[in-house]
């Protein structure tokens, strides 16, 4: 059904699996303080810092939260992301990752249970606002189609969620119902999300391209890994030729060295893509 891959490709915040592990800092020239204060989380007592690049079976470190507040000393090599989990949301299985970048100097973070996502705050850094900035209007538009999916199963299929008590649930529950109900409403969603789908597409690919392109590169790398996971583990077929075309023009000629571009290298290799087993080539004026 499209509509699930349509959801599903373009949930930002994607969800990794921690097993636990630590690593040491290493003692490269980017030094970062995090410093945060959680709020409306007595239950929380630590989080998971997790580097995007990296695999989270065998790199985690633990971060204690002490009174609500906690501060780490973030040594690194590169600009890249990071992203901060609640370790009792890991324990449950189901965790909404927060993510910030590297930038030397301090970031500070105002931090809130899951349900209250959108009230997190990461300050600190050129490409943290930048990123925050993108976050923010990905997430509005998501909305957007989502409110017009709530709206049209109300709409026409009040009676049913009714009877489940599920007319004030979110889209995901009402879709679960109508299902169990046997009634399929895919195609409906799939006309609903057809145009919004391909704006949305045609705005994430541009912002790719014209974003400061570390910051580009990160999202890049993070809608490659959704799509392939979703692909191997789920058995759709999402097409990430785009993003393929546009790792090899842009980005691998310029991070050749970085670590996200090992990433990449394994992801379409898993994705079956024919890469040649080969770095792609640069020209003489492209690295830096």
């Amino acid at each position: 059904m499209k509509i699930k891959n349509r959801i599903s490709a373009f949930c930002l915040v994607v969800s990794s699996i921690f097993v636990m592990s630590s690593y040491a800092q290493s003692t490269g020239s980017i030094k970062v303080t995090l410093k945060g204060e959680v709020k409306e989380r007595p239950q929380s007592n630590q989080l998971v810092l997790e580097k995007l690049s990296a695999d989270p079976r065998i790199n985690v470190v633990y971060i204690p939260i002490k009174d609500g507040k906690f501060e780490y000393i973030l040594n690194c090599e590169h600009e890249e992301q990071y992203q901060l989990v609640f370790y009792d949301e890991f324990l449950q299985g189901s965790m909404k990752p927060v993510a910030f970048f590297s930038e030397h100097g301090v970031i500070n973070f105002t931090l809130y249970p899951t349900d209250q996502f959108d009230k997190n705050i990461v300050e600190g850094g050129k490409l943290n606002r930048e990123y925050w900035d993108y976050y923010t209007k990905f997430s509005s538009m998501n909305s957007e189609v989502l409110n017009a999916f709530n709206a049209y199963l109300e709409d026409n299929y009040s009676e049913a969620l009714n009877k489940h008590g599920a007319l004030e649930k979110g889209f995901g529950e009402k879709l679960k119902i109508l299902n169990q109900e046997g009634i399929d409403v895919s195609q409906s969603l799939d006309a609903i999300s057809e145009l919004p789908y391909q704006e949305m597409s045609s705005w994430h690919l541009q912002h790719i391209k014209e974003s400061t392109p570390i910051v580009g590169y990160s999202i890049l790398l993070s809608s490659v890994r959704t799509l392939v996971n979703r692909n191997r583990i789920f058995h759709e077929t999402n097409d990430i030729s785009q993003y393929t075309d546009m790792y090899k023009t842009v980005f691998a000629p310029e991070f050749l060295s970085h670590p996200y571009t090992d990433c990449m290298q394994n992801l379409f290799a898993s994705s079956s893509i024919n890469m040649h087993n080969e770095r792609v080539p640069i020209s003489e004026d492209a690295s830096r």
